[in-house]
């Protein structure tokens, strides 16, 4: 990926209680939400990672949307991650 000099993340299943998203060389490296309802209340909601491409910028906006329709943990790469 890092060869190719034009991958800007990749996004993989769910860790069920790990919805962690970083930046590693430039690249997004990001787990899904687990899509099952868990055990204990303290535990994630069931649901998924959205992404969106914008269209002819090396750009993305990213969240968890939950079982139930909340939007949660919204980041945009590659602002989101600039120090």
């Amino acid at each position: 990926m890092l060869e190719c000099g034009d991958v800007m993340g990749t996004f993989v299943g769910h860790d069920h209680l790990n919805d962690f998203i970083t930046i590693f060389h430039n690249i997004s490296l990001a787990y899904g939400r687990v899509s099952k309802i868990m055990k204990d209340k303290s535990d994630p909601l069931a649901g998924g990672r959205v992404i969106v491409l914008k269209e002819g910028q090396r750009q993305f906006d990213t969240w968890i949307r939950e079982k139930g329709g909340n939007k949660v943990l919204f980041c945009a790469y590659p602002s989101s991650f600039k120090h």
